[in-house]
């Protein structure tokens, strides 16, 4: 844990013995996150995340919890692709009480830069990219939070907007194709490198069990649409 200058705590969950040893805020943290994502084609088991709990997996994760007098105001959970330098926001969740004091915030733009800063220490990496999906608010009908509202708060924080046509494969093989998802990417920088784009596409999909993926046809068609929007390589971004 670490103390902030706003008396709350920053916890880092990095292995498997760091989620047992805290789990009675593990178990806190599961109902805001089971609460903040009904809907189950966008939501894993954390279970799944538990077992990806190990730096030498591809990809790894780690979770980052806001912790206020020992309660959950928040957290987030981050996979880490190192190839392709990319770090993929899969979940970040605030406790509805806990609303409007900054917790977001906290989480995206003070702990999550410290906690990849001493990742490309340890790994000689360069990971500055950081891509998440949000629901589209003219295609989505499940979800806990306005969710227009939602993108507001982002772009508030510095969320740009990649301008391509994405396809979420299923998550734990067990769940459904979701098409209702923008993709956005916190960077210092106006465009992203496509190449780079599409290894961490790649790499996603293999990640949730679609080792063929290059014939997939959700897959080719997200890759089409990074292809026809990239410019001398590039990405620009919104």
């Amino acid at each position: 844990c670490k103390q902030s200058n706003l008396g709350v705590v920053m916890l880092i969950i990095r292995d498997k013995e760091d989620y047992e040893k805290n789990s009675k805020f593990i178990e806190q943290f599961r109902k805001i996150y089971n609460d903040a994502f009904p809907d189950e084609n966008e939501r894993e088991e954390l279970i799944s995340i538990y077992n990806r709990l190990d730096n030498e997996s591809t990809p790894f994760t780690f979770l980052i919890f806001d912790l206020k007098d020992n309660i959950i105001q928040g957290g987030l959970i981050i996979d880490v692709y190192i190839e392709s330098e990319f770090a993929h926001l899969i979940y970040i969740v605030t406790d509805p009480n806990a609303r409007q004091q900054g917790v977001a915030r906290r989480l995206l733009k003070e702990y999550l830069p410290k906690v990849l800063q001493q990742i490309n220490k340890e790994k000689n990496t360069n990971i500055e990219n950081i891509i998440f999906e949000s629901n589209n608010p003219e295609l989505t009908t499940i979800d806990s939070f306005d969710t227009k509202l939602r993108l507001d708060i982002f772009k508030k924080l510095g969320a740009k907007y990649i301008p391509v046509k994405y396809i979420q494969p299923p998550l734990e093989g067990r769940t459904q194709t979701v098409h209702n998802l923008f993709l956005f990417v916190y960077t210092p920088h106006d465009s992203i490198d496509s190449q780079k784009l599409k290894k961490f596409i790649g790499d996603f999909y293999y990640g949730l069990g679609i080792h063929n993926y290059v014939e997939n046809d959700d897959y080719i068609a997200t890759i089409k649409s990074i292809d026809a929007n990239t410019k001398n390589n590039q990405i620009f971004l919104i």
